[in-house]
C-alpha cells in the first residue's frame, strides 16, 4: 500500500505553452480554400509538483458541438488540429493525475481543468486556459464524537488519511490558538484548498468560524475571525470565479441565520441581507454556488416552511424558492448545483422523496430513494436505501457523493450515484454499518 502522507512542497505554477496548428476550412465563390494559423495555447496555474497521468484537449463550436477531443498521456509541444473558421471557439483542457500519484499526495485534487473561447481566424488568437481543480478526492466532515476530517480516494478507498487535533502541525496550531475542530461542511478553492465550516455551538469562544488548511495535513491553517453572534458556521460555499467565501451560522435563539462573505483568507467579511425579494430566508442548513455566481440555500422561511432558495449575492435578494409539499416531507438538508440541475438531500423524505432535483429556477421536482420504516433501520447499502442523507461531498465532482447518516441506529455509509435515477450506485463501506469508519452528524 503507497504512503499516503509526503513532503509538502512550496506550490508553483507550470505554465503549458502549446502550439496548435489549427487547419481553417471555408468556401469563396464556391471553391473550397484552406488555410492554416497557428494559436498559442497557455494553460497557467499547473502546480509543479504533481504527476499527470493523461491530458484531453477539447474543442466545441459556438453551439457546444464537439469539433475535436483529443487524448495524450505525455505533454505534447505541437497539436494539429481541424476546425473551422469562426467566432466563439471554445477550449477546454482536463488534465488527470496519475493514479499513483494520488495514491501518495495528500492534496485534495485529482484532475485541473481550464476553458477559454476565443474567435480563431489569424495567428495571433491567444487561448488562455486559467487552470484550476476540476476533481477532488473524497474530503469528507466526521463531526459527531470523532472530530475530524477524512481524505478518501475514491469511494472504493476503504483508508481514509485523518485531520483531528492529533495531527502535528495542524493540532499545534489549535492548541496556540485555543481552538477546538468540529468540521461541519467543507469546500475547495482553485488550488485545492480546502474550507472548513467549524461548528462548536454557542459561547464557542472564537472556534465557531472557518477553517482554511492548504491539505489534509493541516498545513499553513487559517482561521477566520468567529462571525457575529457567536454561533457554529453551518454551512460553506466559495466562490470560485470571484475568489470569496460565503458562509452561514446556525440560528440562535430568537436569532436568524446570518450569512456572510470574506475573501479568500477571511479577511473583508461583510454580512449580507437575506430578507429580500420573492421569500425570506431564516434559517440557513446547506448552500452552494453554480458557475454562474448563483447561490442555492436549503433553509427554512420565517414561517418555519422547509424552503429551498435561488439567491443573488450582488443584488442581495432571493430570485426563486421551492417550499417542500408535505406530501414529500420535508427537511431539505444540503444543496448542490451540477450538470444543469439543482439537488437537495431530504432526510426525512418520504417514498422516492430522499433526493431531489430540481431546475435552476427550482421547478419540476424528481425524486429518488427508498423509505425505509422504522423497523427496517439495519444496515443496508443496496441501490436505492438511503437512512437519512445528509451531506454533498466532493462537490467539484461530476457523480453525487451523499452522507447517509441514521443517529440512534448508529448506520453511516457514502453513496455515490451518477443521476437522479441512481445509476451506478456505489457505497462506502460496501457493507455494514460503517461504524468503524465515521459517525458523522448528530440528529439536527
Amino acid at each position: 500500500m503507497f504512503n499516503k502522507i509526503r513532503m509538502f512542497k512550496n506550490m508553483k505554477i507550470l505554465i503549458i505553452l502549446l502550439t496548435v496548428v489549427t487547419v481553417l476550412t471555408g468556401c469563396f465563390f464556391g471553391t473550397a480554400i484552406e488555410k492554416t494559423v497557428t494559436p498559442t495555447i497557455r494553460a497557467i496555474g499547473i502546480p509543479l509538483d504533481i504527476n499527470i497521468g493523461s491530458m484531453t484537449l477539447t474543442v466545441t463550436d459556438s453551439d457546444s458541438v464537439i469539433i475535436v477531443e483529443e487524448t495524450y498521456t505525455t505533454l505534447p509541444t505541437e497539436i494539429t488540429i481541424e476546425v473551422p473558421e469562426g467566432n466563439g471557439i471554445n477550449f477546454e483542457l482536463t488534465i488527470q493525475l496519475a493514479d499513483a500519484f494520488i495514491a501518495v499526495d495528500p492534496g485534495a485534487a485529482t484532475s485541473y481543468t481550464g476553458t477559454d473561447t476565443v474567435d480563431i481566424s489569424v495567428d495571433s488568437a491567444v487561448v488562455t486556459l486559467n487552470m484550476r481543480v476540476g476533481s477532488t478526492k473524497l474530503v469528507v466532515p466526521d463531526y459527531y464524537f470523532n472530530n475530524r476530517v477524512l481524505q478518501f480516494d475514491d469511494i472504493s478507498d476503504t483508508t481514509s488519511i485523518v485531520l483531528n487535533s492529533a495531527s502535528p502541525v495542524f493540532g499545534a496550531w489549535l492548541t496556540a490558538g485555543g481552538l477546538q475542530f468540529r468540521p461541519y461542511d467543507i469546500d475547495f478553492d482553485n488550488e485545492g484548498k480546502i474550507y472548513i465550516a467549524n461548528n462548536l455551538g454557542g459561547s464557542g469562544m472564537g472556534s465557531n468560524c472557518v477553517i482554511r488548511v492548504d491539505d489534509i495535513t493541516g498545513i499553513n491553517p487559517i482561521n477566520f475571525t468567529e462571525p457575529e453572534y457567536d454561533y457554529g458556521v453551518i454551512a460553506l460555499t466559495v466562490d470560485r470565479r470571484n475568489n470569496f467565501v460565503y458562509y452561514a451560522t446556525s440560528a440562535a435563539s430568537l436569532l436568524n441565520s446570518i450569512l456572510n462573505r470574506s475573501a479568500l483568507d477571511g479577511t473583508g467579511e461583510i454580512e449580507l441581507d437575506v430578507t429580500t425579494g420573492v421569500a425570506s430566508i431564516d434559517s440557513i442548513q446547506g448552500m452552494t454556488m453554480d458557475e454562474n455566481g448563483i447561490i442555492y440555500i436549503s433553509g427554512t422561511t420565517p414561517a418555519t416552511d422547509p424552503t429551498v432558495f435561488r439567491y443573488d449575492p450582488v443584488l442581495q435578494s432571493v430570485t426563486a424558492s421551492y417550499t417542500m409539499p408535505n406530501a414529500i416531507t420535508n427537511n431539505p438538508w444540503d444543496v448542490i448545483a451540477k450538470d444543469d440541475f439543482v439537488y437537495i438531500t431530504n432526510p426525512d423524505g418520504a417514498d422516492g422523496w430522499k433526493i431531489i432535483q430540481l431546475t435552476p429556477n427550482l421547478t419540476t421536482p424528481v425524486g429518488y430513494g427508498i423509505d425505509k420504516t422504522e423497523a427496517m433501520y439495519t444496515a443496508d447499502t443496496a441501490p436505492g436505501h438511503f437512512y437519512h442523507p445528509r451531506r454533498f461531498v466532493a462537490v467539484l465532482n461530476k457523480k453525487l457523493t451523499i452522507i447517509d447518516d441514521r443517529y440512534g441506529e448508529e448506520l453511516d455509509k457514502l453513496v455515490s450515484i451518477d443521476d437522479i435515477l441512481g445509476t451506478n450506485w456505489e457505497t462506502l463501506p460496501a457493507t455494514g454499518d460503517g461504524q468503524s469508519m465515521f459517525f458523522f452528524y448528530v440528529p439536527c
